[in-house]
């Protein structure tokens, strides 16, 4: 299908949309309907946003439902073959015509005010940037829930410097069109995991002011099985040592990291509060989540992987 094909016209709009909400997906159908509904559901008018999803070789019937939506609504849509989320977001950041671009993920549901929130934050402080907090809900599901905290935990240690939100999840991160287009966009050579950490120390290298905003929310929707939540933290390994051991050496970046000590807080912090067998849960599932990223950081060590991305391509 050509790009021209699977694209809304400039014809279809009047003027520039001010906000450009960019998707990647892959294979998650059912979970991007209920994204692109609490999208469409946002309490600004039509024409001031446009969400484009970047359809990253699915083969589920996305592009279908997505040709059909890109018909009646403000959903514009291209496909690409499958190459990751760092890839494909910037593959509808290049496609944008917002002066701000918001980015999300196919899992994650967007109150109605989202927007509007982002776009205040953005005009009201001298920022190039802003990233809004995660809340899961799957509570149901303890690898969420371990997932979750994990972040959370992480996410504190690292943040404590005014404008500088070192570790902000592109599922709810915002930034200037102009600023992301000037700082080059993601790294392609991260598959899944990093790229968005290697973005923001990129701005704050720079100078720039990434603002971490806790009351803009979006909910998580992040399914995990025991299997895909290890092989999650082995992708997050490999992105890791992506991160400090090559791009970060070779572009010259400072990359706020954790110590050994305080991954040692993160078991207790995930673990306590609870009866003594979920607390067994949690704790056993955070020290499996580290040695699966341990694990992912040392294959790639012994790799010496410069590029995620080709090495995923190699191994499909």
């Amino acid at each position: 299908m050509s790009l021209a094909s699977t694209l809304m016209t400039d014809a279809n709009y009047s003027q520039p949309p001010a906000i450009s909400v960019i998707v990647p997906t892959h294979n998650r159908l059912g979970s991007l309907r209920r994204t692109i509904n609490s999208l469409l559901r946002q309490d600004l008018e039509p024409s001031v946003y446009e969400v484009i999803v970047v359809d990253d070789g699915s083969a589920d019937g996305t592009g279908g439902y997505l040709h059909e939506l890109s018909q009646k609504s403000n959903v514009r849509f291209t496909t690409i073959k499958h190459a990751g989320p760092a890839v494909a977001r910037n593959r509808g950041a290049g496609l944008a015509r917002g002066e701000i671009l918001v980015f999300t993920d196919h899992d994650c549901v967007a109150p109605t005010t989202w927007l509007r929130k982002i776009e205040r934050a953005l005009r009201s402080h001298p920022v190039a940037a802003v990233g809004g907090g995660v809340r899961n809900q799957l509570q149901a599901n303890l690898f969420s829930v371990v997932y979750d905290e994990t972040n959370r935990f992480i996410s504190a240690r690292l943040e404590r410097e005014e404008g500088k939100a070192w570790f902000r999840p592109t599922c709810n991160f915002a930034c200037w069109t102009s600023v992301f287009r000037s700082h080059g966009g993601f790294d392609e050579r991260f598959f899944l995991g990093s790229d968005d950490r290697e973005f923001i120390a990129r701005l704050i290298n720079a100078g720039e002011a990434v603002l971490h905003a806790p009351d803009i929310i979006v909910d998580h929707y992040h399914q995990f099985s025991l299997l895909s939540f290890l092989l999650h933290f082995f992708r997050l390994g490999r992105g890791s040592y992506l991160l400090h051991r090559v791009v970060a050496k070779e572009k010259g970046l400072s990359v706020k990291h954790l110590s050994a000590v305080e991954y040692l807080g993160l078991v207790w912090k995930v673990g306590r509060g609870h009866d003594f067998l979920e607390s067994q849960k949690r704790t056993a599932l955070v020290f499996a989540s580290q040695a699966s990223a341990l694990a992912g950081y040392c294959t790639a060590l012994v790799q010496r992987a410069t590029n995620l991305r080709k090495a995923t391509a190699v191994q499909a």
